[in-house]
This record gives C-alpha cells, sequence and structure tokens, in this order.
C-alpha cells in the first residue's frame, strides 16, 4: 500500500469519493426541494373550460399571474351587449351595397356613403362597442375594406373631395375599433399609408393638399387612438397561443409538423437531415419550458396595463413565445407614435 504524508491513497480516493457523494445528494435534495417549493396543487379553472390545460398548472409564478387575470376580470361572461355585428354596424355591414364591394362589383351611391357616415357618428357616441369573438370576427375587417375601395375609386378618378372625405372615415373608424374590444392596429396603419398616397397622387393640386393637411392637423384631437386595448387583445391572444402549445408542443410555432409525419418523410426518402431534424424538434418540444415563458408574457403584460410601463421600457425577454409577443407590442407601439407623428404635423 503506498503512503503519502501518512494516509493511504485508498484512503484518499474514499474521502473524495464520500465528499463527491455527499455533495450530489445535496444538490439533488436542493432541485428536489425547489421544484416542490415552485409547484403546488392547479388552480380553479376560472376561464370557464377554455384553456384547462394552462390551468392544470403546478407552477407557482404562472399561478399568480392567472390570480391577476382573475383579479382583471378577463374571463368574466361575456357581456350580453356584444354581438357578432354591434347595433352601430348593423346597417352599414347588411347593405346590399357592402355585400357588393366584398364580392368585388362596382358601383356609385351617394346613399351608401351617408349610411356610412351615419354609422361612424354613432359609433363615436358609444362608450364601448363590443364584438363577440373578437380574435376571430371578421366584420371589422369587411367594413374597412369597404373604406378602402371607396378610397381607391376616388383617387382613381380624381376626386380630392371624396377622398378627403373617406380618408376622414378611416381614421375615425381606426379610432373606433381601437376603443373597441376588437382593436387592429392594421387599420390606423393603412390609413397613414392611404393619406401619404393621397399626397402623392394629388401633389400637383396645391388646394387638395392644403385642405388635407388641415383636417390632418385635427385627427389627433377629434379621436382618440389607446394603445392598451392592443395589449389587452394581444393578451388573450397569447392565452389561447399557449393553450395550443400545451396541446401540440412549440413544434406547432416553429413551423414545423407532427413526428409521426416528419419521421414517415424521412424513412420514404431515405434522408438522414430529416429524420434528424424530427428528432430534434421532438426534444425541444420536451426541453421547452411553457411554464416559464407563459409567465414571462402575463408578466410584460400586467406591467404595461396595469403598472405604466411601455414596450421600451421593459426587459427584453429570452423565451420563444415572449420575445415574440415583446416583438408584436413594440411594432404596435411604433405604428401607433408614427402614425400619431403624422397627425400632428402642424401645416405647413
Amino acid at each position: 500500500m503506498i503512503y503519502r504524508g501518512g494516509h493511504s491513497v485508498r484512503n484518499i480516493c474514499t474521502g473524495r469519493r464520500q465528499k463527491i457523494l455527499i455533495f450530489l445528494i445535496c444538490l439533488s435534495s436542493v432541485i428536489f426541494l425547489l421544484y416542490f417549493i415552485h409547484r403546488r396543487e392547479p388552480l380553479e379553472d376560472f376561464s370557464g373550460g377554455l384553456y384547462p390545460r394552462t390551468f392544470a398548472t403546478e407552477y407557482i409564478p404562472l399561478q399568480r399571474e392567472l390570480e391577476f387575470l382573475r383579479k382583471d376580470s378577463v374571463f368574466q361572461p361575456e357581456d350580453k351587449n356584444a354581438a357578432f355585428v354591434p347595433v352601430v354596424f348593423r346597417s352599414w355591414y347588411t347593405a346590399g351595397e357592402t355585400s357588393r364591394i366584398i364580392s368585388g362589383e362596382q358601383f356609385d351611391s351617394p346613399d351608401y356613403e351617408l349610411l356610412i357616415e351615419t354609422s361612424l357618428r354613432s359609433a363615436l357616441k358609444e362608450r364601448d362597442i363590443l364584438f363577440q369573438e373578437p380574435l376571430e370576427n371578421p366584420v371589422p375587417g369587411d367594413l374597412f375594406r369597404c373604406l378602402e375601395w371607396q378610397f381607391e375609386r376616388a383617387v382613381v378618378r380624381r376626386d380630392s373631395l371624396r377622398a378627403r372625405k373617406v380618408l376622414s372615415a378611416m381614421f375615425c373608424f381606426s379610432s373606433v375599433m381601437l376603443n373597441s374590444n376588437a382593436p387592429d392596429i392594421y387599420f390606423l396603419e393603412k390609413s397613414v399609408y392611404c393619406a401619404k398616397h393621397y399626397e402623392k397622387k394629388f401633389s400637383g393640386d396645391p388646394s387638395a393638399l392644403k385642405h388635407w393637411e388641415q383636417i390632418r392637423a385635427e385627427l389627433s384631437g377629434m379621436y382618440v387612438f389607446p394603445y392598451r386595448n392592443l395589449c389587452r387583445l394581444d393578451r388573450l391572444r397569447s392565452l389561447r397561443d399557449f393553450e395550443k402549445i400545451r396541446l401540440n408542443g412549440i413544434r406547432l410555432f416553429d413551423g414545423k409538423p407532427v413526428l409521426g409525419s416528419q419521421l414517415k418523410e424521412a424513412f420514404y426518402t431515405g434522408s438522414f437531415r430529416l429524420g434528424w431534424s424530427a428528432v430534434k424538434t421532438k426534444v425541444i418540444d420536451f426541453f421547452y419550458d411553457v411554464d416559464r415563458d407563459q409567465t414571462l408574457s402575463l408578466e410584460n403584460y400586467r406591467k404595461i396595463l396595469h403598472h405604466g410601463a411601455t414596450p421600451d421600457t421593459l426587459e427584453s425577454p429570452d423565451r420563444k413565445m415572449s420575445i415574440r409577443a415583446m416583438r408584436r407590442m413594440r411594432k404596435n407601439q411604433e405604428i401607433l407614435d408614427s402614425a400619431l407623428e403624422y397627425m400632428e404635423k402642424g401645416v405647413e
């Protein structure tokens, strides 16, 4: 037996093994305890059964964020005033001219223009315009398409007066929608695009430009363009997306097919690359921490809606879906800021 400094090599090795074993036992205990510290019994599903897998989580930070949703009345029963086509838009949406525009027909109807003006005036007086199924409702897009069609037709005919009236209606509709439960930044973005198109097309008509500049300078004072409702709707979209992830895996948002389809294609084509891609997709799904990602997303929405934060002041997240949501929020804020800057340009 070899001795070093009065201790046998065997004893030294045994001592090291014991220390390593004790260290591994302590580390395992800490991990075990941390796991259960962050887990508890699932919450009561107060979403009405919309997100059962989300509410089955035992992750405490996510449960706290879900409790905030209860306080924010996110899952209250749908308001009795909510409708697939709200009353203020019903005459406009059910008009025969609207169906003709959507189907691509051409026509002239002063009465239809008056109907739109009347609908928008009524909408401005409403405190809350509530759509059923705001994430999927096609009605706002159809109505805005009618305004786009009228604007395009006025520009083609070089009718600057009618084009200005339609532009004002487009900005009015954008404001009404941003104040509803189905906001869409596209309407405002497209309105600004059409306004700039008007300025380009009528650049040789100083009178037409002067009249539009006067109207444009008044828009931000006439209408309100809030950001918060965009976040509220985006939060609902986020809840729906995470529920899909819990059911199908993150591969759904990575554009990857199901594992069986990938393996079948790899087998029939004999492609090692496709087979490896299928395995990699499954591994990513297995290690993806959906609870942590959803917690970060809901936390950011809460900070914007209740703590006065803005997308630019929030710390950039480090999880896939949270990053995607943050990019969307920042893009919406940029579009809104750019539109307000455009409208607030004074008369030159």
